[in-house]
Order: structure tokens, then sequence, then C-alpha cells
């Protein structure tokens, strides 16, 4: 199961509160670790959805555009004499 977005910014909330209440420095390192990896696991989990949805992040949409906007001009063009 992949985790969600929401869980994992509760997650790592959660890992952050942990952080800042643990007595040991070990033990907030460890907690400081597990936090971060839940922000980048939600990062991936944004991506995940936006696939499953059919959202292009912005740059993705500009090469898309990129591409429709050059197939537009190659539909134009003439075809020279002899050119495959």
């Amino acid at each position: 199961m992949q985790p969600t977005f929401e869980f994992c910014q509760n997650e790592e909330r959660r890992q952050r509160a942990i952080a800042a209440d643990a007595p040991l420095q070990n033990s907030r390192a460890i907690a400081t670790r597990a936090a971060n990896a839940w922000a980048k696991e939600g990062q991936y989990a944004l991506k995940r959805a936006s696939r499953k949805h059919g959202l292009l992040s912005r740059e993705d949409q500009l090469i898309a555009e990129e591409f429709r906007l050059e197939g537009d001009r190659c539909d134009d063009a003439p075809i020279a004499a002899g050119t495959t």
C-alpha cells in the first residue's frame, strides 16, 4: 500500500514533535531523520497522485506545450521535394 500525502504529513509532524520532546540527542536525531524521510515520501505521494489523476507538474506542462506547438508547426510546413 502506498501512503497518501496527508498520511505522510501527519507522520512527519508526529516525528518532529517526538524530536522536539526527546531528552536524548540520539533520539532527536533519529526522529528528525524519520521526519525528513516522511517529508520526502510525501513528495513522492504527490507525484503519484498527480500521475493517477493525469495532472502534470508546471515543468511538464511547459514541455508538453512546446511539443504541441512544434507539432503544429510541422503540420503546417510544406514538404520539400526530394525529402523524406
